[in-house]
């Protein structure tokens, strides 16, 4: 065997065990995404970050750039995550979900052609727009900016949230304190 021959077999081998490892994170992670939407605990978020930032390097490190650009932006979230930034809810989850499951074709891309394939545009989209500091006003705020609620009115709702575990606009509208047609237009 020539010496090109042996550093193809060991680059593949690499790759390889990236896709498996890399699968393996993926795996775990999707459960733990679920999880932190319901309980922000710091050490779950950490082994997230971690997980999401081993592919990204990895992928980077075999050159795998539209991966590793991609793993870039859902760790740059859960960066703003990681220091209390933003909380965890119900957006963030499904586009980090969405962008796992992406990672994770991204992956099987690799695997079956050599190479990632994907049009990845627009949950990109949305993990550009997470990362944006004021882009995610809350709806309370925006309610209370455009004089639609008082600020005591969306405190009210807000202590009705975290009881009844309901939407803020869902409760705002069964309050009747705007019509659906108001939180379509905020929306």
């Amino acid at each position: 065997m020539d010496e090109k021959t042996s550093q193809n077999d060991e680059m593949k081998e690499i790759i390889d065990d990236f896709i498996v490892e890399s699968n393996e994170l993926i795996e775990k992670v999707v459960q733990d995404i679920v999880e932190i939407e319901k309980n922000p605990d710091d050490e779950i978020i950490n082994g997230i970050f971690r997980a999401v930032h081993t592919i990204k390097g990895t992928s980077s490190f075999l050159g795998f750039n539209t991966l590793s650009n991609f793993s870039h932006k859902a760790e740059d979230v859960l960066g703003r995550i990681r220091k209390k930034e933003m909380e965890p809810d119900a957006e963030i989850a499904d586009t980090l979900l969405e962008a796992l499951d992406l990672m994770k074709l991204m992956i099987e891309d690799i695997r079956e052609k050599g190479a990632e394939d994907r049009d990845v545009s627009h949950t990109l989209k949305k993990l550009e727009i997470l990362n944006k500091a004021d882009a995610r006003k809350k709806l309370g705020e925006i309610l209370v900016d455009e004089g639609v609620l008082s600020n005591k009115e969306c405190d009210e709702l807000l202590e009705k949230q975290k009881q009844e575990g309901k939407k803020l606009g869902e409760i705002a509208v069964e309050e009747k304190l705007i019509t659906e047609k108001q939180l379509s237009n905020v929306l």
